[in-house]
């Protein structure tokens, strides 16, 4: 027993001696921690002062070149959608960003930030012990600046060069920009996950708002983010992102940047987390047009971008502000009506893969198990398809575009409204009539010869396959006689007539259409369906042509404007021949169309069909819109639209309803 009780004090002895030890060497390691910051803090400041001195900073790296989101509006100045590479950034003045954002980012990211010159001995030496303490990485100890010197100057390789070159590169960005500036660079910079990068883009992102309406609840969340992005998630760890947004407002509270009353309100408040938001283009026949047609060439045609590569680099990299034409109401209802299945004639979801492979292998003839071999009802492309352009002739602005129903991006990128298809008679005012007018080759009463006759070996027919004898030349386009079409184009000329459909709009006559007399009846190589309102629209504005276009005002991201689209319209036609054009093209809406599309206003219509029923078109028009329709098959020998005049007068119908809705009655004189 004796001897045991001496053992006792002798292992209470060891043990107080083992603590006293490790607490010394734990002291000692905090020292050592200290004075190697200290040290390396002075030697980083010498180095700095003499192998420097007041030379200015290196020039970055290409990081520093911020890839900014370009935003896309409609014609009320409503975002319609965003485009952005690999980073989603929308730059902002400091001047912008509301207090309480700056104030809970400095809590949460440097609070010493206006106090120091780059680099925080005292901030790095607190990270260290209290890494060393929990045994693992729980706490930075960069500051701002040196975030920043990371990002424009270094990679993020884990190294002591690294990070010595970063304490160096952020002592001199501070000797070359004011606080202020640096602040506003880090909240532009710094990412906020789901592709956000930058104060502004979360902002929009998470809230759905701009940085500007930001609250103090709004303010800790995002300002909680940027420690662990992909961690602290508002969309998929929400809990997390409270806690850690709580954990902002404390320390805001604890130094005195927000009183008790302003911390449990913000505390308490529901924060509305918006949704995920589809990178998918709203509206994509439009913007597609808008986009990658007409943006790009203006951007082309600015003096600092030459290639299409600069401008699609400029698109969505540069932080464009791109007003369009877009009436977001009218472009909704187009592609309502142009998906409704019942108005077709028949709906065939044909694997057009597998029909161009049997094209190409053996003509464009269709094969005897056509449609039934080509049907594929889960991936097929209905047919036939749709294509409608709706304008404002008085400023060119193109107000919807529809390109077909049920858009598929791999397949739809020609877009049908841009499509070489014949328009029938619809090309005769155009082609024929007004420019015979203008010729001074006829009036609306002269008389035209509407008997049978050959030229060179061709014996043109009438639709209903009667001749009249002599008629007025009023009667004739009412009516939609070929006979005097052509022979009036022949006394014209094929090329003469051309010339002024050109002047008008249809830049797609070739060769023999400059020389064919069937060119009276639409018998061309083909014509866009743009083209034809933008012809139309002429007519319309009494011969004045307009630009059509879908491009209103391009800005940079400091908001000075690079393109502003103002029409000076261009007197093409003599007032006479457009005002006997749309007097004659309303009688055939009253009379010869039998008023079909029942419009509580003057409406001119000229209607089209191709041969063998290939192709259907309807062209109406007012004062102030001007709307083209057209139906046919992706590939011509599919299939006949039989009853075309009636199929698009239903659908025309329906379209200028909506058209007409926000725009008040005009007669043509």
């Amino acid at each position: 027993m004796g001897a045991n009780t001496d053992k006792a004090p002798k292992k209470g002895f060891i043990k107080i001696l083992a603590i006293v030890i490790s607490k010394t060497i734990y002291t000692i390691s905090l020292l050592l921690i200290f004075f190697f910051f200290i040290l390396m803090g002075t030697g980083v400041g010498f180095y700095v002062y003499f192998h420097w001195g007041d030379s200015t900073l290196p020039p970055p790296s290409s990081n520093y070149t911020d890839s900014e989101t370009s935003m896309i509006f409609d014609h009320e100045g409503a975002k319609l959608t965003r485009l952005h590479g690999a980073e989603n950034r929308v730059s902002i003045s400091l001047e912008d960003i509301p207090q309480c954002v700056i104030d809970a980012f400095i809590v949460a990211e440097d609070k010493r930030f206006f106090r120091h010159s780059g680099f925080d001995p005292v901030a790095t030496i607190r990270a260290a012990i209290q890494n060393h303490q929990m045994g693992r990485i729980v706490e930075g100890g960069s500051t701002i600046t040196q975030q920043l010197a990371r990002r424009f100057f270094l990679s993020t390789e884990q190294s002591y060069e690294r990070k010595f070159n970063e304490i160096i590169y952020a002592i001199r960005l501070e000797q070359n920009y004011k606080k202020k500036d640096l602040l506003e660079m880090y909240l532009n910079q710094i990412y906020f996950g789901n592709g956000a990068y930058g104060i502004e883009a979360a902002a929009q992102t998470y809230f759905n708002k701009s940085v500007d309406e930001l609250g103090l609840p709004e303010a800790a969340l995002l300002a909680a983010i940027p420690s662990s992005p992909n961690y602290i998630n508002p969309w998929y760890n929400k809990e997390i992102s409270m806690e850690k947004q709580n954990s902002v407002l404390r320390s805001m509270l604890s130094q005195e940047y927000i009183d008790w009353d302003e911390y449990n309100n913000a505390k308490e408040s529901e924060l509305y987390i918006a949704k995920p938001i589809s990178e998918d283009s709203p509206h994509p026949y439009f913007l597609d047009y808008a986009i990658h047609h007409e943006l790009v060439q203006t951007l082309k045609s600015l003096p600092d971008i030459e290639t299409r590569t600069e401008a699609y680099q400029k698109i969505y990299e540069g932080g464009l502000r791109v007003y369009t034409t877009l009436d977001r109401d009218l472009q909704k209802h187009l592609e309502c009506v142009l998906n409704r299945d019942e108005k077709y004639p028949e709906t065939l979801n044909i694997n057009m893969e597998k029909l161009k492979k049997h094209y190409q292998e053996h003509g464009y003839i269709n094969p005897y198990s056509f449609p039934g071999d080509f049907i594929d009802e889960d991936n097929g492309i209905s047919q036939p398809q749709s294509a409608a352009v709706i304008a404002n002739p008085q400023n060119g602005h193109i107000r919807a575009l529809g390109g077909g129903r049920e858009y598929q991006e791999e397949d739809d990128q020609m877009l049908r409204y841009l499509s070489l298809r014949q328009p029938g008679s619809a090309l005769k005012p155009l082609v024929v009539y007004a420019p015979a007018f203008e010729e001074g080759l006829l009036e609306p009463q002269s008389m035209v010869n509407d008997n049978p006759f050959t030229y060179q070996g061709w014996s043109p027919q009438n639709w209903d396959g009667r001749s009249w004898g002599y008629i007025t030349a009023r009667e004739a386009l009412i009516h939609s006689r070929n006979i005097p079409a052509v022979r009036i184009l022949k006394d014209l000329s094929p090329y003469t007539a051309t010339s002024y459909a050109s002047q008008m709009g249809i830049n797609t006559f070739s060769d023999i259409d400059r020389q064919s007399l069937a060119t009276a009846l639409g018998g061309v190589s083909g014509v866009k369906a743009i083209d034809m309102a933008q012809a139309y629209s002429v007519l319309a504005q009494n011969g004045a042509k307009s630009s059509l276009h879908t491009i209103k005002r391009i800005e940079d991201n400091s908001g000075d404007i690079l393109y502003d689209n103002e029409q000076n319209p261009e007197q093409v036609l003599s007032k006479s021949t457009a005002t006997n054009i749309n007097n004659i093209l309303e009688e055939t809406h009253r009379t010869f169309f039998n008023n079909r599309l029942h419009i509580d206003r003057p409406v001119a219509v000229k209607t089209g069909t191709s041969n063998y029923s290939r192709d259907a078109y309807l062209s109406a028009y007012t004062p102030n819109t001007v709307a083209i329709f057209w139906m046919g098959y992706d590939h011509k020998g599919m299939g006949k639209i039989e009853d075309g005049h009636e199929i698009t007068a239903n659908f025309m119908r329906e379209i200028l309803k909506e058209s007409f809705a926000t725009l008040p009655a005009k007669d043509f004189n």
